[in-house]
């Protein structure tokens, strides 16, 4: 499912809600692109209301039937994800000692996936992002 998304121009718009903080809206141009290796590359700008853009690289390889391995700029742990059916299932772990666990559930259309995240610190669920992308290209 990566291949099919995430190469090419996509945008996400979506909200960031985080315990004790008001929500806050977020945005993410991506554009992807298939690496000798056959790693996907995929570079984002990130615009969270509040905070200065963010570049964000991911690099994913499917490493077998399925399962994927690789790394996030913004993150310290390996990036691991797993597709079954239309969902893309995604963990890894940032700076902030905070365990980030995605959701992404490709649309009947081909063309948007639903991303819902939730970030964990030391168990407790500390915030969720529910964001919509669409290829538009």
């Amino acid at each position: 499912m990566p291949e099919q998304f995430f190469l090419g121009r996509t945008e996400g718009l979506g909200t960031i809600t985080v315990v004790l903080s008001a929500k806050r809206s977020i945005a993410v141009h991506g554009v992807g692109r298939m690496d000798r290796d056959d790693t996907i590359v995929l570079d984002q700008m990130v615009d969270r209301t509040g905070k200065p853009p963010k570049k964000r690289e991911w690099r994913l390889r499917n490493e077998r039937s399925g399962h994927y391995e690789g790394t996030l700029s913004d993150a310290v742990t390996p990036v691991s994800g797993d597709v079954a059916g239309n969902c893309f299932h995604v963990r890894y772990g940032m700076k902030s000692g905070i365990a980030v666990e995605q959701f992404l559930y490709l649309e009947p259309d081909g063309r948007t996936v639903l991303n819902r995240m939730t970030f964990r610190k030391l168990g407790f669920v500390v915030g969720r992002l529910e964001e919509t992308i669409r290829r538009i290209d």
